[in-house]
């Protein structure tokens, strides 16, 4: 038997969706399943309807999943995934949120930020979410391929959590969205998968090296050069955690120039070798 069947899947891509490309999809996973190294460049919403799923990300660490909650992975992240038990999975992935209230919402609460200390949460799936998840379902069972329908229903979800979730409740679990507001910030997380070096990010982005510098560090409360060895060390550790990866794709995948470069590297970043490292995050995994 294979380890996931795709049951269900509809599709509406930029050009039918006012550029908003949208998805769901119903997923079954058998027990132990692996998601190696994705990358997603949508929001990614989990509605976990049974079993468990522990997902990491570098930015934000391991979170678990359990049966009856739902997770909002943020857009431009480079995230894995362990299923802990038989799990039966509906996924919605969008571009963007077109519903203007919650955008005025997240841009009030991106203001917020500086005064609050969020992090990232699954939420228990009330009983209104209960019944949107339902309505999701019907959608693919009945192949229901309307643009305005669907895109109303990505809107419906952020209604419900507006109306029926408390503020924190909607800070932790839209976090994502609410400090990816900003442009700027978003073209930094897209490209930065592309690119280690602080040179060609802010070439990418067409400023000058001040006005780069000051916008950085006002969306990022960090200077671009921490940011971005922050990113580099996180990412390095979520490959690592991949069984089937070498040191040597490491030292490719990453420029280094050789095995000793790779042991400074771990030694100032995770005060412990290549293997001490492999090895404790394979432990942990």
């Amino acid at each position: 038997m294979k380890n996931i069947i795709l049951e269900n899947k509809i599709h509406i891509n930029a050009q039918q969706s006012s550029e908003n490309m949208i998805n769901f999809m119903l997923c079954n996973y058998k027990d132990n399943y692996k998601f190696e190294h994705l990358k997603l460049n949508y929001y990614t919403v989990i509605f976990l309807l049974k079993g468990k799923i522990q997902i990491y990300n570098a930015n934000r660490g391991n979170k678990t999943v359990l049966s009856n909650q739902f997770y909002l992975v943020g857009k431009n992240t480079v995230a894995k995934g362990t299923v802990s038990k038989d799990s039966e999975v509906l996924i919605m992935q969008f571009d963007h949120i077109s519903y203007d209230p919650i955008k005025v919402k997240f841009q009030n609460f991106r203001n917020q930020l500086t005064s609050k200390n969020y992090t990232l949460c699954p939420l228990d799936a009330n009983r209104q979410i209960r019944i949107y998840i339902e309505q999701l379902k019907d959608i693919l069972v009945n192949q229901i391929d309307c643009q305005h329908y669907i895109q109303g229903k990505v809107n419906e979800l952020f209604l419900i959590l507006q109306l029926f979730y408390t503020t924190d409740e909607l800070f932790t679990f839209c976090y994502p969205l609410i400090t990816n507001a900003s442009s700027f910030k978003e073209m930094i997380l897209q490209y930065s998968l592309k690119t280690n070096s602080l040179k060609e990010l802010q070439q990418y982005t067409g400023l000058s090296t001040s006005t780069f510098n000051r916008k950085f560090k006002a969306e990022f409360n960090d200077s671009a050069y921490q940011w971005l060895l922050k990113q580099k060390a996180g990412q390095i550790k979520l490959r690592l955690m991949n069984e089937s990866i070498t040191l040597s794709d490491i030292i490719r995948e990453f420029g280094f120039h050789s095995h000793s470069h790779l042991q400074k590297y771990c030694k100032t970043h995770f005060n412990m070798n290549p293997s001490e490292l492999k090895k404790t995050l394979r432990r942990s995994d």
